[in-house]
């Protein structure tokens, strides 16, 4: 598979290259989720909901211009189906362990430091919910990661593609990811869709002291 490969070169890349610097950062930030479905009908109905995610990252120079990013965090995706028959709204709130692996280019443009990247994700499923506001209450019922039938997927695959700028030790980082993978294992394909801001800082830059000579 494509996706395989890829993953194989940018390992091998900064295997290969252990001596150089490496910095490690926190990652937080948040922005909007959503589904795409083989149902028109479902599609007309459905609209983003609220994400978040939060964790850490390996970032690996390759030189001072390329760099690979392997990281883990968790990750908050979903969507609101709108019901018109019952003048109702479902929010379906997903909560997955994210695993990025991202190859980043930096430049210089107009003096500002700026970079784009583009990777794969592997995400896993840890527990969901769907909540509805009805007239007698809230409603709300469970939703696993199994595979059966009624249920999702253990595990998301998808493409990410992003960029954003770096301002002495801060990155800002707008992204947009997409799955590649049917999250549904019914009839319908579910494929979701993220689109986010992020905010990295070093926790521990070792880059910063082999340039100071420590």
């Amino acid at each position: 598979m494509l996706e395989n490969r890829i993953i194989k070169i940018l390992l091998f890349l900064a295997i290969a290259n252990i001596s150089y610097a490496q910095i490690i950062n926190t990652v937080g930030g948040v922005g909007f989720a959503g589904y795409h479905t083989s149902d028109k009908s479902v599609n007309d109905n459905l609209s983003a909901n609220f994400s978040l995610h939060l964790g850490l990252n390996y970032q690996h120079y390759i030189t001072d211009f390329f760099s690979i990013d392997i990281g883990a965090q968790y990750a908050l995706k979903g969507a609101r189906f709108t019901e018109p028959i019952f003048d109702s709204s479902i929010g379906l709130y997903l909560h997955y362990i994210e695993f990025p692996l991202v190859a980043r280019v930096h430049f210089n443009l107009f003096k500002k430091d700026i970079f784009l990247d583009g990777g794969l994700y592997r995400a896993r499923g840890v527990i969901g919910h769907a909540t509805a506001v009805v007239l007698s209450g809230v409603l709300s019922e469970s939703i696993k990661f199994d595979g059966s039938e009624s249920n999702l997927e253990e595990w998301d695959t998808g493409f990410t593609v992003g960029g954003g700028y770096k301002t002495g030790d801060h990155q800002i980082r707008f992204s947009f990811d997409i799955s590649t993978s049917d999250s549904d294992p019914g009839i319908e394909t579910f494929r979701n869709f993220v689109g986010k801001i992020s905010y990295i800082r070093p926790l521990v830059n070792f880059k910063k002291k082999q340039s100071e000579g420590i």
